[in-house]
């Protein structure tokens, strides 16, 4: 009964008009003034006292009005009539100015203020009806909270599990009516704009604004009469989550909202740059609901329908308790197709991807907080990350709060990494640190035949400056010699060491000084078809070069490598030995510097990679439990 009463300075208007047109008749004002003061509580409405009053044959004005013991003040009140008017029970005009009320704290709602006109007041049968053009601005609104007492100090009550609404600017304009013996106001197609209000949520302050629409029905709706509002516009900003383009019906019956609404996705957390909106629709059926909560659905796609992520859950009809699932089917990435960067703005620098990806999870809120579970399929994803190209990348992503992401300690395997270096078959123990950055706690990848890792990394997904030390241990000779692309060059042995990998902010990816010598003795040969013709043109000692690298059997090598990835690398060689067929085998240092591409060997060691065992049982439960989520549905 508490919030119906915001409207009844307009439900006493026509005894007001009646009060006058006696007044009038008698000459007094002080006959007015009794009305107000002592008639109108005894049809259940408010006393009204003024500290000014003076009536007209057709018009009162009014100023420093006071309703409900000061409650609610109105600066100035004017009032258009005509005595037939009056004598029927109507009011041509009546306008509010300067409206300030402190509110029904227990009833959850804040202080008000604002301005109101209404026109064609009429009072017949207990009810009283007008066009209403408001103006208002509420400090506080609570749903869902019992109307209980507040705390000692508490301009309003705590609302345990309500929703709370602050800053509301509410305009509306059109006909209104209220039932004196029901307390029930009715609109009837009365045109609204929401111009701003702020949803209190457990996540943080949701921001409504220019939220327009058409509202008919009920206050409070019923089974019967329920509330109806047709939005045609609005924008919504919170949690990291930006949308416009609000609409749709949605019907308040005294069982809670039904009804389908749609919008546009703008941003979603973690986004740093505009994106390509969303479609997102939302529907929630309180005719479904079963122990007072609210069956909810929506749909999230992009504007092609390439993506479609289908979401089901129920929550409580205040919003301050819910639980939802999640899934995506399947997408498949590829060049002019669908991208990651149509997902989510963070992943737009990811060059070109190709590849498959699907997600589902479960998200549920209380008082306590939110609980997040998500997890997302990543299957044979080619992709840049940080600049650095990634062949065949699979695993289970698991998450526990999706921005910024935070998650369990995880595996994940990539076929290939082009570094400049043929790094293959990387397998990475990791975790999400919920900082912006991936933890790494151990990488291990194939080099040439060999092995190469690395310790604890800490990855920032923002990029950045890093450097990764590798250590190598036993890269076969016989695969490097062949990367060099120089004919005739052939070696046996292996070799060990450390590349440091030095990542740019621009994507670039350099090696700064690795360096790695020889396991063993072994074999070097250069024996090509015709010699290359600056060394055929070389001199006597350059001639002497090529019999000793013929057959050349070295007890240590060293070989140093510098550069950026994406370029040429440098090749410091050094070898220590001799030919058996050249001067009988006479000791020789050699130091030899050359430029070659080392990525070559990538694509065919991709040829026999697989998936690790561990790694792909997880891939294949996400998939049987992603098929029973959309069989449930």
């Amino acid at each position: 009964m508490s919030r119906r009463r915001l409207l009844l300075p307009l439900a006493g208007l026509g005894l007001i008009g009646l009060g006058a047109v006696t007044g009038v008749l008698a000459g007094r004002d002080q006959l007015a003034l009794w009305i107000l003061r002592d008639r109108l509580p005894a049809f259940g409405l408010p006393l009204i006292e003024a500290q000014s009053l003076h009536l007209g044959a057709t018009g009162l004005t009014a100023s420093g009005v006071r309703l409900e013991g000061g409650q609610t003040t109105i600066a100035t009140l004017e009032a258009a009539f005509t005595p037939q008017g009056l004598i029927g029970g109507r009011i041509d005009s009546l306008t509010l100015d300067d409206v300030t009320s402190l509110g029904w704290p227990t009833a959850g709602v804040g202080p008000l203020r604002g301005s109101a006109r209404a026109e064609d007041l009429g009072w017949s049968g207990g009810q009283i009806t007008a066009r209403v053009a408001a103006d208002l601005h509420l400090d506080r609104l609570v749903f869902g909270s019992d109307d209980a007492p507040p705390a000692e100090g508490d301009a309003l009550p705590r609302a345990a599990g309500g929703l709370v609404v602050e800053d509301i600017g509410l305009k509306v304009s059109g006909p209104l009516s209220w039932n004196r013996l029901s307390g029930a106001v009715v609109g009837d197609g009365l045109a609204t704009t929401l111009s701003e209000a702020r949803l209190l949520t457990a996540g943080g302050p949701v921001i409504l604004t220019g939220v327009e629409g058409m509202v008919s029905g009920q206050i409070p709706p019923s089974a019967t009469v329920p509330l109806t509002l047709a939005l045609t516009a609005g924008q919504i900003e919170g949690l990291d989550i930006k949308a416009d383009g609000l609409s749709g019906p949605l019907v308040v019956s005294d069982q809670g909202p039904s009804g389908a609404l749609t919008a546009r996705l703008t941003r979603l957390p973690g986004d740093e740059k505009p994106r390509a909106p969303l479609t997102l629709a939302l529907s929630v059926d309180a005719q479904a609901g079963e122990g007072g909560r609210l069956p909810i659905t929506a749909r999230l796609d992009d504007k092609s329908g390439r993506l479609a992520v289908v979401v089901k859950g129920e929550m409580t009809p205040d919003t301050s308790a819910g639980q939802i699932k999640l899934a995506a089917k399947p997408m498949t990435f590829k060049a002019g197709a669908l991208q990651p960067g149509d997902l989510h703005g963070v992943l737009n620098g990811l060059g070109t991807v190709a590849g498959t990806l699907a997600a589902k999870g479960d998200l549920s809120w209380d008082d306590k907080g939110v609980s997040e579970n998500v997890q997302i399929l990543f299957k044979d994803i080619d992709a840049v990350v940080q600049g650095i190209p990634l062949s065949g990348l699979n695993g289970v992503l698991r998450l526990d709060q999706l921005w910024p992401p935070s998650g369990p300690l995880q595996d994940a395997s990539v076929a290939a990494i082009d570094l400049g270096v043929p790094l293959t078959a990387l397998t990475v123990r990791y975790r999400p640190d919920g900082k912006g950055a991936l933890r790494v706690e151990t990488a291990s990848l194939t080099l040439a035949g060999g092995r190469v890792s690395t310790g604890a990394l800490r990855v920032p997904l923002a990029g950045g400056r890093m450097t990764i030390p590798l250590t190598i241990e036993r890269v076969g000779l016989a695969d490097l010699a062949a990367l060099v692309k120089l004919d005739g060059l052939t070696a046996e042995g292996s070799l060990s060491g450390t590349v440091p990998l030095r990542l740019e902010p621009d994507g670039g990816v350099w090696i700064d000084n690795a360096s790695l010598t020889s396991d063993a003795p072994g074999l070097l040969r250069y024996r090509p078809p015709s010699p290359p013709t600056t060394l055929a043109q070389g001199n006597q000692g350059v001639a002497l070069l090529l019999l000793a690298l013929d057959n050349f059997h070295y007890q240590s090598l060293g070989l140093t490598v510098n550069g950026a990835s994406s370029a040429k690398l440098t090749l410091g060689l050094r070898v220590q030995g001799a030919n058996p067929d050249l001067y009988g085998g006479y000791p020789v240092d050699l130091n030899v510097t050359l430029n070659g591409a080392l990525a070559q060997l990538v694509r065919s060691n991709l040829q026999t990679y697989a998936i690790p065992d561990r790694i792909r049982e997880n891939m294949d439960q996400f998939m049987d439990s992603l098929r029973q989520i959309e069989g449930d549905g």
